[in-house]
């Protein structure tokens, strides 16, 4: 004989199931004109879903993490200490005050990400382990002012790319900031600061990648320093032939004219 499940059960069971689907569909956060979150060192978590900042965000030391996309529109962030992980795209057509905080893009969430609108980071990461396509859109600069990490894997390198082929768009690192990079591909992207990945090939790019690889924005591959020992050499070498020129060579004595 089955037993019939009391009306307060049932009850009980649609309140779980209410609050396990709404836990599982984290609305997106959004900031509207004259609105303002301020974490003040804490943490947010939104659940791979998209930030959109119309009024003003502040981080202090805080994080928000688990972003799809992140949308700067009329409205501010103030980034201070704290960081920003994203991994979809970085939409930026109001303010970023980057102060000395970390933007990161990393896999999840989002299967590719891009860079639209001017930006100035204070640290920039972008890393990935399945060849991540990364793009900044022709014609627009992403400036890093401290440290610029870029990671691929040797199977899977990660990948930078114009939003439109053979246009290039342009990172620049300041000429004072910090690189770590390796295994990356590079279309259609200009380093307009500090030279990036000078010891480095091209890993999968299609190239167009001036200020790259140890090719300078004008084109021209430079040609290696012989560094210290190398100079201190070639000085003695100098010495040396000089010394031997004058002993093979020596001067004629002048003769007196009566």
């Amino acid at each position: 004989m089955s037993r019939r499940i009391p009306i307060r059960s049932w009850a009980l069971i649609g309140f779980l199931l209410c609050l396990l689907f709404a836990s599982s569909a984290i609305a997106s956060v959004n900031i509207p004109a004259g609105g303002r979150i301020a974490l003040n060192g804490g943490g947010l978590g939104v659940g791979c879903t998209d930030v959109t900042v119309g009024g003003n965000l502040q981080l202090g030391s805080g994080a928000v993490f688990s972003i799809r996309d992140m949308r700067i529109l009329a409205g501010s962030i103030d980034a201070g200490s704290g960081t920003l992980t994203l991994g979809g795209n970085w939409d930026n057509q109001g303010s970023f005050v980057a102060g000395s905080s970390l933007v990161s893009i990393v896999d999840a969430c989002a299967p590719a990400a891009g860079f639209s609108g001017p930006s100035t980071f204070y640290d920039l990461s972008l890393v990935s382990s399945i060849g991540k396509r990364i793009t900044i859109l022709p014609g627009q600069t992403q400036t890093v002012l401290h440290a610029l990490t870029i990671i691929g894997t040797l199977a899977n390198p990660i990948q930078i790319q114009s939003g439109v082929p053979g246009r290039p768009g342009f990172l620049q690192l300041d000429a004072f900031a910090t690189q770590n990079i390796s295994h990356v591909g590079v279309s259609d992207n200009w380093a307009t600061g500090q030279p990036l990945a000078p010891t480095l090939s091209n890993e999968g790019g299609t190239g167009n990648s001036l200020g790259w690889f140890g090719v300078a924005l004008d084109g021209v591959r430079p040609v290696p320093a012989i560094g210290n020992w190398g100079l201190a050499l070639l000085t003695i070498m100098m010495i040396g032939f000089g010394w031997i020129f004058r002993a093979g060579f020596p001067h004629t004595s002048s003769r007196k004219i009566v």
